[in-house]
């Protein structure tokens, strides 16, 4: 039946990806999203050979092992693609964006789950499909080989698939392998059950007292008066965890463990030292809050000296301070301070973790009144300098395999936050190439040209459409996709068609989308999401699932996927009592929920979370805000 699972038992883990080529697969490489397209292509391949060894050559023995199958095949996609496919491009870098952070946003709810959970009927089944079986279970896998030794790891993990072929595997088994590869005689087995069956994950706090620094454990939850009971996991909600750290004079990280059940671990260090940041790289499944003293030297280090630390180090601060803050546990004044040092940074990781955080308070604030302004004023301050610096062109291709994807990357980034809050010369930009690109022939003498790289098409015809879209260049684009039958283009279109700010047409193209002669049935909950981003597309998209939920149910049913996390999706910017009570009364009108229980709860808890937030930050940050003062 598998022909090949003899010959992929004997390849290592670099020479298994080479089936990419073996697969002969058609790539897109279409100018209008193409870093994303290129990507995503790239990591789908990459992923599906471990599936071969997770998967079908050892197949795991129920559901309830599903996160086994999945964890590995996420865990290996972004190595794979950045040693065998994509070299050079930094891919691994992608996986803090791309699955720790969305696990870990997830994870500090209370609608959260276990990993290992009983699997007893096809609704259960769907529902285990999810970002904490995908993406939680590989962070948790990434976390524990980075803490034993990766090449020991993979060594034994060669060795089990050997052993286990053609048979059936059970959650021992990935124990066994970590058991096997511990040189310090760790009860491997007790150390990831604390990760894998309890949901939720620490945030390690850190107190100095002369050369020692004294950590303590609690569950971090983004609800800071979240009640839970602690009683209802065996372990107590207390994590066995691999501290790392470095220091101005240790560059190597340093491993301790945190045993579950210590009250406190206390590390001392020979020499004072200037500073020091735990969880190096971000490597660990936590988040590390500081005393005020603390955080000081690593705000001046961003301040000073930002590559003092990695990308991926500065990544790390900037994720944890705008977590912890959310949840009531940081000032938003230092947030908003460090964010500052993004003048002067020029790495796409930490640029794509603080434009998402600063976007996300940005939908919150967007409510009138004078926040949303001051926000604006102070994003646009940020952005301006390496806005004007990268700008629209293309840069000559010095190294189409390497650089220039972290260029393009960042570019990408930086004119997508710019143009989301409407940096006058960016916003003025894509207007112009908008206007070029789609009519060549327009008033040609009145319109400067403005040269653009065309791998970033899909972001000047979105903000294109979205700044100076009105019915005339809503319908020549309609008209463009309707003739494309290139599926990727075909989609980019369709976000753009999203885009514009006119109520009616977009209420339109919605009913116009119901028809599978424009919009493919796969496409179409994608199409409502990309319209639910547009601040003036998502009360439409709500109200149309209100009122249409049954013909959605009768053409996806409550079985798929993608129509349970729905609501989520458009749903997540929600702030008001108002929108929490229409989603609970939503609810009470349907109560059959198929596969989409927890989908439902995570919903209301997010937006209840959200009107939290508004109630406890708003103000503050708010004033925070409007006494900013742009540097010039």
């Amino acid at each position: 039946m598998y022909p090949h699972s003899q010959e992929m038992t004997s390849m290592t883990f670099e020479q298994g990806v080479s089936i990419s080529d073996l697969l002969n697969l058609p790539l897109n490489r279409y100018f209008g999203d193409w870093l994303n397209t290129q990507m995503k292509d790239d990591c789908t391949i990459s992923h599906k050979p471990p599936h071969v060894w997770y998967g079908n050559l050892v197949t795991m023995s129920w559901w309830d092992e599903l996160w086994l199958s999945k964890g590995f095949a996420y865990s290996l996609k972004h190595k794979v693609t950045e040693d065998a496919i994509l070299p050079g491009w930094q891919v691994t870098d992608l996986f803090l964006l791309e699955q720790m952070h969305s696990a870990l946003a997830i994870d500090a709810e209370l609608s959260s789950h276990p990993i290992v959970q009983t699997v007893n009927n096809t609704d259960e089944v769907t529902a285990i499909f999810d970002e904490i079986s995908y993406k939680k279970m590989s962070s948790i896998i990434r976390m524990m080989e980075n803490s034993i030794k990766p090449t020991i790891f993979e060594k034994e993990n060669y060795l089990d698939l050997k052993k286990l072929m053609y048979q059936n595997s059970e959650a021992a088994y990935l124990s066994k392998i970590l058991q096997e590869c511990s040189l310090d005689n760790l009860n491997v087995t007790a150390i990831t059950d604390t990760w894998t069956r309890q949901k939720g994950f620490p945030v390690v706090n850190v107190k100095k007292s002369g050369n020692k620094y004294i950590l303590t454990q609690k569950r971090f939850l983004i609800d800071p008066n979240a009640d839970f009971d602690s009683s209802e996991s065996e372990y107590g909600y207390k994590w066995t965890i691999p501290i790392t750290y470095i220091t101005n004079k240790i560059s190597t990280p340093i491993l301790v463990w945190f045993d579950k059940d210590a009250k406190d671990l206390v590390i001392e260090l020979d020499d004072p030292v200037d500073w020091i940041k735990f969880n190096a790289y971000e490597v660990g499944y936590y988040r590390v809050n500081y005393e005020q003293n603390e955080w000081n030297p690593l705000y001046n280090i961003l301040r000073c000296q930002h590559e003092t630390l990695s990308a991926l180090d500065r990544a790390h601060l900037l994720e944890d301070v705008f977590s912890l803050a959310y949840a009531g546990q940081l000032d938003y004044g230092l947030v908003m301070n460090m964010m500052k040092y993004l003048k002067r940074e020029r790495h796409p990781i930490p640029w794509c973790v603080a434009s998402s955080k600063l976007m996300y308070i940005f939908s919150l604030l967007r409510d009138g009144g004078v926040f949303p302004k001051a926000f604006k004023r102070y994003a646009g301050d940020l952005v301006d300098g390496i806005y004007h610096e990268i700008g629209w062109g293309l840069k000559e291709v010095t190294d189409a395999k390497n650089k220039d994807y972290t260029d393009i990357r960042l570019q990408k980034t930086i004119l997508e936050f710019a143009l989301a809050v409407e940096h006058k010369d960016c916003s003025l930009a894509v207007k112009r190439i908008f206007i070029k690109y789609f009519f060549p022939t327009y008033d040609e003498d009145r319109i400067e040209h403005v040269p653009a790289n065309p791998y970033i098409r899909d972001l000047f015809s979105y903000y294109g459409m979205h700044f100076i879209g009105d019915i005339s260049a809503w319908e020549s684009i309609f008209k463009i996709y309707k003739a494309e039958n290139n599926r990727i283009e075909k989609l980019m279109l369709m976000r753009t068609l999203t885009a514009i700010k006119d109520t009616s047409i977009l209420e339109q193209f919605i009913v116009t989308a119901t028809d599978e002669k424009y919009v493919a049935v796969q496409d179409f909950l994608g199409c409502l999401i990309a319209m639910s981003e547009n601040p003036v597309g998502t009360p439409l998209v709500w109200e149309w699932v209100r009122s249409n939920w049954e013909f959605l149910v009768d053409r996806y049913t409550l079985n798929d996927r993608h129509l349970t996390s729905l609501i989520p999706s458009i749903t997540k910017t929600f702030a008001t009592q108002t929108s929490l009570d229409e989603m609970e009364c939503f609810f009470a009108k349907y109560p059959d929920v198929g596969a989409g229980a927890m989908h439902r709860a995570k919903a209301l808890e997010t937006v209840s979370n959200n009107i939290k937030w508004r109630a406890r930050s708003r103000m503050k940050l708010g004033t925070w805000l409007l006494r900013y003062r742009v540097e010039k």
